[in-house]
């Protein structure tokens, strides 16, 4: 029995268990993120501007009770009430402020979905198909996203500055479409049986590609966990060993046709959130921070203007020290770095999540004439980038109706 606790054979209790572990490391890496009672970058509520309402000691309960419902993940083997919990409890910090969907927080949710959802239609193989269809959509999508000119031109060459020995890479940016491509084959790789095995070491082997480069680059320190995640999760749900149960071929059309109704709930779930809606964001109907677009150089950005009297309002590193006309005495703040720089994660990168951001900076600030954001868009295959800018008085007016 304690084997049976320590060591389970069941795959889904072990993703159930990595996930758990990752998230608390993620957690404690972005502090303020999630408790930040004190932080100065601003709560961005999923609906409306007024947020939860929630006091400092609420936020605080909060967080605690997040902490133990993943401490729960990892020690408690009961799926329905661990599960349940912790999604209710996510949710609830999710709404409050949208910067904590995250790529990895989100996966994290719609996988835990699935799990759940076990309990429901009862079907192991069913719920082990999904995760992996959850993990080959992940693959493929970020893959595709990364085929764009900024990647290209901006991202790809910066990756390779992580160490002197690769830099010289940079200016090989041809490469960039071999790194995109290479990432959609991992995902198509993982679907069919024959070529599944050496798909699953090179997976693992670009998750500690990106691991190396990542800390050479110094930067990013939040997905170190996710990336190690993603390897626990690969085996687990991939590795073929008499250890655990529950095989299923993920390419049998057969499985497919006999699973009956409830068993399609997570199968038809996953292919939505992580593959139909990544593909509805190539036409921008879907949000970039929901799309799978990491590091991929074009997704939406933000830069807040601010008089140097409201410099109080933001991180004193994050200030610009070049002003914007000596008469105005306007200095520049980039959202993604205020985000990084205070609670360790890029901030929600969509046009509502920016305006809300600037319309919360605009109740901090005192200088209304000069306070404003520019929102910055970019198209696939151009260079150039739109920009859109909202003053305090326009954020007022379209959120105050």
């Amino acid at each position: 029995m304690i084997k049976n606790i320590l060591l389970p054979d069941s795959r889904i209790e072990w993703v159930k268990r990595i996930i758990g572990l990752a998230f608390l490391c993620q957690v404690f890496i972005s502090t303020e993120l999630w408790h930040g009672v004190e932080r100065l970058y601003p709560l961005i509520p999923a609906f409306g501007t007024e947020g939860m309402g929630w006091s400092a000691s609420m936020q605080k309960v909060l967080f605690y009770m997040l902490i133990m419902s993943s401490l729960s993940l990892v020690l408690i083997r009961n799926i329905t009430w661990t599960v349940s919990s912790f999604l209710l409890i996510l949710s609830l910090l999710f709404i409050e402020d949208i910067t904590r969907v995250q790529a990895w927080s989100y996966q994290y949710f719609l996988m835990l979905i699935i799990v759940l959802l076990d309990v429901f239609h009862k079907n192991r193989k069913a719920t082990i198909l999904a995760l992996q269809w959850a993990l080959i959509f992940i693959y493929f999508w970020a893959g595709i996203q990364k085929l764009n000119i900024h990647f290209e031109l901006l991202v790809y060459p910066w990756l390779m500055t992580a160490y002197d020995f690769i830099e010289p890479l940079s200016k090989t940016t041809w490469l960039a479409y071999v790194v995109a491509s290479f990432e959609i084959l991992l995902g198509i790789g993982l679907f069919f049986e024959k070529t599944r095995k050496i798909t699953l070491i090179l997976a693992i082997l670009f998750h500690g590609f990106i691991l190396f480069l990542l800390i050479g680059l110094e930067w990013n320190v939040i997905v170190y966990p996710w990336n190690i995640a993603m390897v626990g999760l690969l085996l687990v749900l991939f590795l073929d060993i008499k250890f655990f149960k529950h095989v299923p071929q993920i390419s049998s059309k057969s499985m497919l046709t006999n699973l009956k109704w409830k068993a399609l709930l997570p199968l038809v779930f996953i292919f939505f959130m992580l593959d139909v809606t990544p593909f509805l964001n190539q036409f921008g109907l879907w949000s970039d921070h929901l799309s799978l677009k990491m590091y991929t150089g074009d997704s939406v950005d933000a830069r807040l203007h601010l008089s140097a009297k409201d410099a109080s309002c933001v991180p004193e590193a994050l200030i610009d020290e070049m002003r914007i006309g000596e008469e105005t005495n306007e200095m520049l703040v980039s959202v993604d770095d205020w985000a990084f720089q205070e609670l360790q994660v890029p901030s929600f990168g969509s046009d509502n999540g920016f305006k809300k951001a600037a319309l919360m900076y605009c109740n901090c600030a005192k200088d209304k004439s000069v306070t404003s954001i520019d929102i910055y868009h970019y198209q696939r295959w151009k260079k150039k980038k739109t920009v859109k800018r909202f003053t305090c008085q326009e954020l007022y007016n379209d959120y105050k109706k």
